[in-house]
């Protein structure tokens, strides 16, 4: 027998065995605390069912090391519209991934529509082709999930009753391996004969055979009304599914967890396993921003103050069942039904993200040391106590600019989709531009304790066009704003949009807009003098620039004469650099680097020089760039000729007024060095760039 081959691990591959089902879990990627989406993820073999897609989703994912690509089908819990806020950042994310299709449960009628309104601004969310299907029985595999719907009036919601069908146990190769079976004998044991191995022992097919899997149920469903429990004791399908299910999610309130009906649920079904996605669940889940922003803050902590850690209330577990089995969710816990490396169901909490310390932010990830960050930061710590004394200038600390969002398209870890707010004075605030999940960047930035107070200052929004990274935060930080306004009073707030922002808001009527004074862009002129009562400022104004239709900048000068513009999106443009002449500051896009100048022409957007070239024409005091491409994530690249000591890159949660805009290019050396790899990485695709488009 001394020719046997025998099974190796490589063998896995080339096995004719029928895949198993070996990795199936439930993860909660949002868990629905304040600032935080609420969204959970079916990982089947790595191909991931959504359900629900809160504003912040795509931010989380690579945080818990999930790909856009791989999630196809998207099953919303009820039609309400922060279930389906963070769609299009996720598409886009897709998209760029080179994924063209998507699926979306369209059962009981009403996620089409919601759908439709949210992928409505881009022109790649129009190439994709989407799968809408409305069979109340969705087969994948030996997954099967059941859909019942339940209304309250226009409240619709879907409940999911999910089964993983019982599995004979295949041939594990490992132990074939290790049982030392000829690789040509494998196929008789995948037909139930017994063998002889190299020793001449009896090899039986139970032997190297993974176990059974049993059925296994799980239930998801969305509490919308303080009744919805009692409708799933009368629900006779429900009812009868239910005791059969190993975890039972529920996207729920807390007020609702301490009515009758819903503790009555618990005390009858205690041993089943309940994820709670609520208001109340711990906070904190993107972990690398909150790591990136520490890395930054032991450059410069006047820019970069440490993120708060939020904790709105303690929650009301003790007034539910004393039950280990209720779990007030973190972000990232996993309820793992099926293993390869397990045979039983365990709840997993490897994934949920833990504060970084000090120590770890100025690690490589690896935990290697970043070559000489000790040296960089002496010779910055050098020339900040040299150069500041020189540069301070009189004035007051404002205006102040607090990024809420970077970068373009769609959103990083470390970088929101854009918003940008300034406080003109202590009682006055415009916000920039509100891309998705602006509100929990706010919230963040300034914590549970302050954030009714910032909301209530802000009396002006400005949306530059209509593309979504622009604009879809914004309902829901109007919707915060105004449960904050019963206790901090009812300010008033104008906002300037586009045409097509404007009728959506109309049409979908999810919020009212008779609470405030909603302009577009167009008819800005005609309301300029009020704009400039209310927030006690010199001058306003609007500046058509070159991007889409009805894309505007803003221009505005404060009571003291401080003048600055914001381009939104655009290419280089002659009327935003005529009006914003001679400004203290100016805040430009700037999308790609220098190489892409023809991609930046296609999308009118501005290369990094383009942008500066822009401010130096304008003759402008000072330039921070934004906007940034994911190609360039941590930090991008500026052209040796064009760093500049009035030139600032923007990074999310860096706040600066005009006495301190020179401190953020003495950050600029250091930030390369503690980013080494990250930007060998960027000059290596710039010089693939420079090749392949332009040819040298």
């Amino acid at each position: 027998m001394k020719n046997f081959r025998f099974v190796s691990q490589q063998h896995h591959r080339q096995s004719s065995q029928p895949k198993t089902n070996d990795n199936v879990s439930i993860c909660v990627v949002g868990n629905g605390s304040d600032g935080n989406p609420r969204s959970i993820f079916l990982d089947y073999n790595d191909r991931i069912f959504m359900f629900n897609c809160g504003e912040g989703v795509q931010r989380l994912i690579s945080d818990l090391g999930f790909k856009p690509s791989k999630i196809d089908t998207f099953f919303a819990t009820s039609n309400r519209w922060h279930n389906f806020t963070g769609l299009a950042a996720l598409l886009l994310a897709r998209y760029d991934s080179g994924s063209r299709h998507f699926n979306i449960n369209n059962n009981n009628d009403f996620s089409q529509k919601l759908f439709e309104n949210c992928t409505a601004f881009d022109m790649k969310l129009k190439r994709l082709k989407y799968n809408y299907f409305d069979t109340n029985h969705f087969i994948h595999e030996n997954l099967s999930i059941q859909i019942v719907s339940i209304n309250f009036g226009d409240q619709k919601s879907a409940v999911y009753l999910g089964n993983l069908n019982a599995q004979k146990g295949g041939i594990n190769l490992e132990k074939c391996f290790q049982q030392k079976v000829p690789r040509n004998l494998v196929t008789e044991l995948e037909q139930n004969r017994c063998i002889q191995n190299q020793d001449g022992r009896i090899i039986q097919p139970s032997d190297v055979c993974d176990p059974d899997r049993p059925e296994q149920n799980f239930l998801i469903f969305e509490c919308i009304d303080q009744n919805f429990i009692e409708h799933l004791f009368l629900n006779e399908v429900i009812a009868e599914f239910i005791p059969k299910c190993e975890i039972i999610v529920h996207f729920t309130k807390d007020d609702y967890l301490q009515t009758k009906s819903y503790r009555k649920f618990f005390q009858k079904y205690s041993s089943n396993n309940h994820f709670l996605i609520t208001e109340n669940n711990p906070s904190f889940s993107l972990r690398s921003n909150y790591r990136f922003q520490l890395q930054l803050n032991q450059l410069d902590s006047n820019l970069f103050p440490c993120l708060r850690t939020n904790v709105k209330s303690t929650n009301n577990s003790s007034s539910l069942p004393n039950n280990q089995n209720i779990i007030y969710s973190p972000t990232g816990i996993r309820y793992i039904f099926r293993s390869s490396t397990s045979d039983l169901s365990v709840i997993n909490m490897e994934n949920v993200p833990q504060f970084p310390t000090i120590t770890d932010a100025l690690q490589h990830k690896d935990g290697s040391e970043r070559d000489g960050i000790e040296e960089s930061i002496r010779k910055l710590r050098e020339k900040q106590s040299t150069t500041i004394p020189e540069q301070q200038s009189s004035g007051t600390n404002f205006p102040e600019f607090l990024f809420l969002g970077t970068a373009s398209s769609h959103p990083l870890p470390i970088r929101n989709v854009s918003g940008i707010l300034v406080n003109i004075d202590p009682k006055n605030s415009i916000l920039l531009d509100c891309g998705e999940n602006t509100y929990g960047q706010l919230l963040n930035f300034y914590g549970q304790e302050n954030i009714g107070k910032i909301l209530a200052k802000i009396k002006l929004i400005f949306i530059s066009h209509h593309h979504s990274d622009h604009h879809l935060g914004l309902i829901n930080l109007l919707k915060k704003r105004k449960q904050q306004s019963l206790s901090l009073g009812n300010n008033k707030l104008w906002i300037l949009l586009p045409p097509m922002v404007h009728k959506f808001l109309q049409n979908s009527q999810i919020i009212n807009l008779n609470h405030y004074t909603v302009v577009r862009n167009q008819f800005f002129q005609q309301f300029r003098s009020s704009i400039m009562k209310t927030l006690s400022i010199k001058e306003i104004n609007l500046i058509p620039v070159d991007h889409c239709a009805y894309a505007f900048g803003i221009g505005i000068t404060d009571k003291n004469g401080f003048k600055f513009v914001y381009s939104g999106d655009t290419q280089p443009c002659d009327r935003l650099i005529q009006s914003g002449r001679d400004c203290n500051l100016l805040i430009h896009e700037a999308t790609v680097e220098d190489s892409l100048k023809k991609f930046a022409r296609t999308n009118f957007h501005s290369t990094i020089s383009e942008a500066i070239n822009v401010g130096r024409m304008m003759q402008a005091k000072f330039i921070i760039l934004t906007h940034f491409s994911q190609r360039y994530g941590k930090l991008p690249l500026l052209p040796e000729e064009n760093a500049d000591n009035n030139i600032g890159l923007a990074f999310d949660n860096m706040i600066v007024n005009g006495n301190q805009l020179h401190r953020i290019p003495l950050l600029y050396d250091t930030l390369k060095c503690m980013y080494a790899k990250h930007m060998d990485r960027i000059r290596y695709r710039s010089d693939l760039y420079e090749r392949k488009f332009n040819g040298s």
